[in-house]
């Protein structure tokens, strides 16, 4: 990797700094390059302004003003520099953190669906979310330390160099095998926690099981905890695995690190404790001025090295970073096209053929149409492809042959928000999240009166003030599996869709509520699919598609499909059996 490449990469994390925190980088410069390395120099020059007025035979307030001058002085630049830290810097670290957090969540919501089957981008988003703030906070801090351990070094060996000694040269050269060292360091560790990624993955899936209670409970119940034991104890096994294999390269550096430091406390002492036998220094003001700078010069030299090292492993985890901002999205970016339409949607589907990525099977249709206002059905074996066809409308997912045609026109000329946001989803399963019943149901400021007339509908018994979960709130409330669907059902039945896409939601919901929500949706005009596998509820649709192995095999009207005596048939009479 050259120098414009690593640069680029260095760039990528401290880019949030210079776009959310302008201000903050002038401050941080003046308190870390500025305040911070004079407040140092002052303090070391102290010992030799005192014993140097100590040799003129000054009187002891003298001294005690000299003294005070020069703390004074120090104590001013050093406090400066940890005001900024304490009253700028910390709070406005954690915005900048925000923000980047945010634009990390942002970046998922463009990526492509098919991308989540990709154990590289799932890869890629942990190490992002895990490192992306933290090394960006440390980039920022340790690029100005940087620039300030250079400037110190550059005070501290002149206060050496102008005492007329070679000892600098001693320092230098064990500080930098101290550096060479920690910047392989940073390699090594770097590579080691990139090689642990995939396995601190397999961990913390097993954490999620162990947080969800739904999942405990079915952990429990079904002692499949074994074979999740297994996972978890493969991951920790390859990150054992990994750690054994970097000991010995991170051993080596340590130890050249170790021999470094002991090497310059060995060496100076010994240095200037001969250039005094030899008569060379006798002045006990340089003495202490060489003994203190000497010191300071290998701390600093040992903090640059360090702070380069640092900055060395954070352009290694910005690489990784910018492969999870690089992956490819064809639909998600794909927002410049038509707005579609108010008012009812038509459908039409010619000659579709999808895989999912790395799956066999495959969704093959012909031709199916739906009229504006057309109540449809969607029925058929588990895993029949219907719900994948759900997700081809809402263009989670693009075909790999044929088109899908919105009101006449193909769905990739519509810009992809305007299609979701014309269109009122129920999935299989719904998402609650911790927050409030209202403003769970009600993401565009709708009618509060036809929110409770919808939950009066369904007899839904929590008030919309109830925070849904006791994630945050130990008042919060936990919703049956039918309450969740009434809740997704609200969300989309209180507003006018183009077309509305329901999966299965009525599975949990006893036979009462299913009449009620049947009834309400034969009620309105709107263009409706819902997928269903209780047969009765949808008696009345004017259309029903069965659906086999990826395929429609059959289609007609209830009726129609009962005389054909084919798949939907022999799906109705087993169902219907259970009522006689």
């Amino acid at each position: 990797m050259n120098l414009k490449e690593k640069l680029e990469l260095l760039k990528i994390l401290l880019s949030p700094w210079y776009k959310y925190a302008k201000r903050l980088i002038l401050l941080f410069f003046i308190g870390t390059c500025i305040c911070l390395p004079l407040s140092e120099y002052f303090a070391v020059i102290i010992p030799e302004k005192i014993l140097v007025a100590l040799a003129n035979n000054r009187t002891f307030a003298e001294i005690f003003i000299i003294a005070i001058q020069y703390t004074l002085l120090a104590l001013v630049f050093s406090l400066t520099d940890r005001g900024i830290r304490d009253f700028y810097f910390n709070w406005k670290s954690q915005e900048v953190i925000q923000k980047i957090e945010k634009d990390i969540f942002n970046n998922v919501l463009k990526i492509d669906q098919s991308n989540f089957s990709n154990p590289d981008y799932l890869d890629a988003y942990k190490l992002t979310t895990e490192e992306f703030s933290k090394q960006s906070v440390e980039a920022f801090e340790n690029v100005f330390k940087c620039i300030s351990s250079l400037i110190r070094i550059f005070l501290f060996g002149a206060v050496i160099t102008l005492k007329g000694t070679y000892i600098i040269f001693f320092v230098i050269l064990f500080a930098l095998c101290a550096t060479f060292a920690q910047i392989i360091w940073s390699k090594v560790t770097t590579n080691r926690n990139i090689e642990g990624v995939r396995h601190r993955r397999k961990i913390d899936y097993i954490r999620r099981l162990f947080f969800d209670p739904g999942v405990v409970e079915d952990i429990k119940i079904s002692r499949i905890y074994h074979k999740l034991g297994n996972i978890f104890n493969d991951g920790y096994q390859n990150i054992i695995h990994i750690e054994q294999k970097y000991a010995k390269s991170v051993f080596g550096v340590d130890s050249l690190i170790v021999i470094s430091n002991i090497s310059i406390n060995f060496i100076v002492p010994l240095y200037i404790a001969l250039n005094i036998i030899n008569k060379k220094l006798f002045n006990i003001s340089v003495f202490s001025t060489l003994l203190i700078a000497s010191d300071a010069l290998k701390s600093t030299l040992n903090e640059f090295g360090w702070w380069s090292a640092k900055i060395s492993q954070e352009i290694n985890y910005a690489q990784q970073i910018k492969s999870f901002f690089g992956f490819d999205s064809q639909i998600e970016t794909s927002n410049a096209g038509d707005q579609l339409p108010e008012g009812n949607i038509e459908v039409q589907l010619k000659n579709i053929s999808f895989q999912y990525p790395g799956s066999n099977f495959e969704v093959n249709i012909d031709n199916l149409k739906i009229n504006k206002g057309e109540k449809i059905a969607i029925v058929g074996d588990n895993g029949a492809g219907k719900s994948t066809l759900i997700k081809l409308l809402l263009r989670l997912y693009d075909l790999n042959g044929g088109d899908i045609y919105l009101n006449n026109k193909n769905i990739k000329e519509y810009a992809v928000q305007s299609i979701r946001k014309s269109i009122g989803y129920v999935p299989q399963k719904p998402m609650i999240y911790a927050i409030r019943i209202k403003d769970y149901i009600d993401m565009n400021g709708d009618d509060d009166n036809q929110i409770h007339q919808l939950l009066e509908y369904f007899d839904f018994k929590e008030k919309p003030e109830k925070v849904l979960t006791k994630e945050f709130e130990e008042d919060g409330t936990v919703l049956s599996e039918g309450n969740k669907q009434i809740l997704a059902l609200t969300r989309v039945l209180k507003k006018d869709y183009g077309l509305l896409l329901l999966d299965e939601p009525s599975s949990a919901l006893d036979p009462i509520k299913e009449e009620k929500m049947i009834n309400l949706i034969e009620s309105i005009s709107t263009t409706t699919i819902i997928i269903a596998h209780r047969l009765s509820a949808i008696k009345n649709f004017d259309q029903i598609f069965v659906m086999e192995n990826g395929r429609v095999i059959e289609s007609g009207k209830h009726q129609e499909l009962i005389d054909q005596k084919g798949k939907y048939y022999q799906m109705y009479s087993v169902q219907s059996k259970r009522y006689q």
